[in-house]
């Protein structure tokens, strides 16, 4: 089992190369193409839920296994336990036991969460995790999309979280 982390600490472009499992050259080729054409790395589509229909963009082929990776890393760090979001064991019974027989419950949902959450938001986010800026950077271009987390990477609910 792996170590919690409170900080990712990643202080170079060359341990991220080895964390995600490719090389340094490679995490900035996709940093340029990924601007030029996302189509290459992204399927976008629509999801209906509760008769709202949103846009998704879910990586795939290689960019989809390093982002797999790369939420593998992120799942590493250290979150509450209240926070249940994507969370290995926390779902929705484990977020519902703690109110159960409760008098009154108060649900929200944050309409347009995703959409809102910014490029420099998440950059911000990773430079207090302890990466340097071009880490932050680089994370951050992975993590979004047309300036925001796109539903449907498995790295969205993660960095929400953070």
């Amino acid at each position: 089992m792996n170590k919690k982390l409170q900080l990712l600490n990643i202080r170079d472009v060359k341990h991220l190369a080895l964390l995600l499992g490719v090389s340094s050259d490679e995490l900035a080729n996709i940093c340029v193409e990924i601007d030029r054409n996302p189509a290459n790395y992204y399927y976008r589509g629509k999801i209906e839920t509760k008769g709202k229909k949103r846009p998704t963009a879910t990586p795939f082929g290689e960019f989809r296994n390093l982002i797999n990776r790369l939420s593998q890393l992120l799942k590493r760090l250290s979150f509450p336990q209240s926070m249940h979001g994507g969370l290995r064991g926390h779902d929705t019974r484990s977020y519902v036991l703690p109110h159960v027989g409760r008098s009154a419950i108060l649900k929200t949902d944050l309409k347009g969460f995703f959409p809102s959450v910014r490029p420099h938001q998440v950059y911000q986010s990773f430079m207090m995790l302890g990466c340097s800026p071009d880490v932050s950077r680089i994370i951050t271009r992975f993590t979004t999309l047309d300036g925001c987390l796109p539903q449907g990477s498995p790295t969205s609910t993660l960095v929400g979280n953070i």
